[in-house]
């Protein structure tokens, strides 16, 4: 070795290799420094663009809970851009966000929430801003994220009230008998009291989900067990939702139908409909005059024996309007993932019902009967995780009341041989309501006339009874029941088969029906004194009634049994005690004023301690997360709508965006 070292030719043989090494060296670094170079850049682009991609997708969901759905389509904001520079790198990166709907579907018999997509996708590339982002310069990084939005509707609320109050504008509590099970919000006060009583916590009400107000949480008395009653606790001075008096999402997005009729009878058979359109007329006016009590018995049309007797009052008259209501078959459906809106009149429903589909009526909506799903045994819980019923949702909304009848009639039967109908009391005992109900009204300051879910027909009294009376209009002598020559024709009026308040039409301000006290007093012109327990004629929704069937249908009529959720203007009354002292009048019916004469509605033999219904309310947890289509949506007033899924997921960013 040493001799090569000191020989000239071996010395420049070594130079040159280690000139090859060096040389060798300097490509394999430099390659290595491009390398860790380029891969820096890469990660650098990664990290930069996903801070850049979590900031565009919550920058469009804030704007998507501030404008709600004030904007309708495609909502593309404008690019944009941003550049990130060092003393070694610079870069810039361009971010493109829309917020995209999702529209309703059924696929498979299953239905899917409505909501939006909000999309970005974030692209970079070396240098400053200027000039144009082409391929040569462009990024390898691309990175795209979306947050699905599921719109929250009030079927997710388990209770929601407007106005925590009833329609006398009193204060409604939630105590020991109410069990509230999922979320519950009022944009009023909510009313705790002590009493009743419950499995879980005696006297006081449990709420085992979260519960929010817009006002402040009150006591009637002295405060409760805090941690007992509020089991996930609750907030004060929260948002305000905002209650629609109309139902704006299925007038836009589902079938709108106007019948040219009154009343709007539907009976669902899971994929079937059987309906029927009412038609309200008025017939003849009979010019009858008074009749007042005596004390012998008299027999009404059904045998029930009436403990008063009538005489004939020649002084005065009233007119009596004949109203009947025709009924003749109709069509209309409402196919799984659609909503059907009947415009103009009411609608009576009840039945069993297949897929996902949201029934929805501008006037009152009565339920003539249980509302069942297809898909579920009656009693049985359609969110059972090992019998989940994946199919079938039943959205209910009135754009006024929603009502429990008392009776109606029956259709499908046909009228007898003197056109009645045979009369139903299709909910005297337990109803089922397997549905999210939703009663939007808006009295404009009346709370009579706020949106509510109750019954129907709560101050019951025994009826006045369907007879023969005596005709006075004689059309050449003249109406006048004063004038001699007066001839008396015995004419029948029979009791009319409309459910509803329309004895209004044709009756003097100061008759109340053709059995009545002279000039509404309390005594007729012979001193008779009149029976404060019977009722204004057509007040009973299946007049007339006698005392042994107001007995047995009007007083209590079982349980609600429902599978679902609740919202409503104000707290609407679904049991009411028989000792009616607020809407009290004690000789006159103050229809007007939304007055009942008497204070006990049976007079004085009230056979129950009350009339209405017991509650029995179970949520359907699948409304969390699957409401019927286009059921009124959540949005709070000067705040942000509340959606309920915002987590954020990235995926491959598509070829065309």
């Amino acid at each position: 070795m040493k001799k090569k070292l000191l020989n000239e030719s071996g010395s420049l043989s070594i130079a040159i290799v280690v000139a090859i090494i060096a040389v060798l060296s300097s490509v394999a670094m430099a390659g290595i420094a491009s390398m860790d170079t380029s891969s820096y850049s890469m990660q650098y682009d990664v990290v930069q663009e996903t801070h850049f991609l979590r900031s565009e997708l919550f920058r469009g969901l804030k704007v998507k809970k501030t404008i709600g759905d004030l904007v309708a389509g495609v909502l593309n904001f404008p690019e944009r851009r941003a550049e990130v520079s060092s003393s070694h790198m610079r870069r810039s990166y361009y971010m493109k966000t829309k917020i995209v709907p999702k529209a309703i579907s059924n696929a498979g018999d299953e239905a899917v929430l409505s909501g939006s997509l909000v999309q970005s996708l974030i692209r970079g590339k070396r240098g400053p801003l200027t000039g144009f982002l082409t391929s040569s310069l462009e990024s390898k990084v691309r990175k795209y994220g979306e947050i699905d939005l599921e719109q929250m509707s009030f079927a997710g609320y388990h209770y929601f009230t407007d106005n925590e109050s009833s329609t006398n504008d009193t204060p409604v509590y939630f105590w020991g008998n109410d069990v509230i099970w999922r979320r519950i919000h009022s944009n009023s006060d909510i009313v705790i009291q002590n009493g009743g009583n419950n499995d879980f916590n005696g006297p006081w009400p449990v709420f085992f989900s979260k519960v929010s107000t817009h006002g402040h949480i009150l006591w009637e008395n002295s405060a409760g067990p805090i941690d007992q009653i509020f089991r996930e606790g609750y907030e004060e001075e929260a948002g305000e939702l905002i209650f629609n008096p109309t139902a704006d999402e299925i007038r836009a997005f589902g079938e709108l139908i106007t019948p040219t009729g009154d009343i709007v009878l539907v009976r669902s058979m899971g994929a079937a409909t059987e309906a029927y359109l009412g038609v309200i007329t008025l017939g003849s006016v009979d010019s009858l005059i008074n009749l007042v009590p005596d004390s012998d018995t008299w027999t009404d049309h059904d045998g029930t024996d009436w403990p008063y007797d009538l005489v004939v009052d020649r002084t005065a008259y009233n007119l009596m309007t004949h109203i009947d209501t025709t009924w003749t078959t109709y069509s209309v459906s409402c196919p799984p993932g659609s909503a059907v809106m009947i415009d103009g009149c009411e609608l009576w429903l009840e039945g069993s019902f297949a897929g996902a589909q949201t029934w929805a009526c501008s006037d009152t909506l009565s339920l003539t009967g249980s509302i069942l799903l297809s898909g579920t045994d009656m009693g049985d819980p359609p969110d059972d995780p090992m019998h989940m019923n994946r199919s079938d949702f039943v959205g209910i909304v009135s754009e006024k009341s929603i009502v429990i009848k008392y009776g109606m009639p029956d259709v499908i039967a046909g009228p007898d041989g003197n056109g009645l109908y045979p009369r139903l009391h299709p909910n005297s005992n337990d109803i089922y309501i397997y549905a999210a109900m939703c009663a939007l009204g808006d009295g404009d300051g009346n709370p009579n006339y706020d949106g509510v879910f109750t019954f129907e027909y709560m101050h019951p009294h025994v009826s006045s009874p369907a007879l023969d009376g005596f005709s006075i209009f004689d059309p050449e002598l003249g109406s006048d029941p004063t004038d001699a020559d007066t001839v008396f024709v015995n004419v029948n009026i029979p009791y009319p088969d409309l459910v509803g308040l329309s004895y209004v039409n044709g009756y003097q301000p100061t008759g109340y029906g053709q059995i009545l006290p002279f000039n509404g007093a309390s005594t007729g012109p012979g001193g008779n004194s009149w029976p404060a327990d019977l009722d204004y004629p057509f007040y009973n929704p299946l007049y007339p009634e006698g005392p042994n069937e107001i007995a047995q249908f009007a007083g209590e009529r079982g349980a609600i049994i429902l599978f679902g959720s609740v919202a409503q203007r104000r707290r609407g009354y679904v049991h009411r005690s028989n000792y009616n002292n607020v809407n009290r009048a004690q000789n006159l019916w103050m229809f007007d004023d939304q007055e009942f004469l008497g204070v006990c509605q049976y007079g004085s033999n009230c056979p129950t301690p009350g009339e209405g219904y017991d509650k029995d309310y179970k949520f359907d947890t699948r409304f969390e997360s699957i409401q019927p289509p286009f059921y009124p949506s959540v949005h709070v007033e000067r705040g942000l709508s509340p959606y309920d899924a915002e987590s954020c997921r990235f995926k491959k960013p598509p070829t065309l965006f």
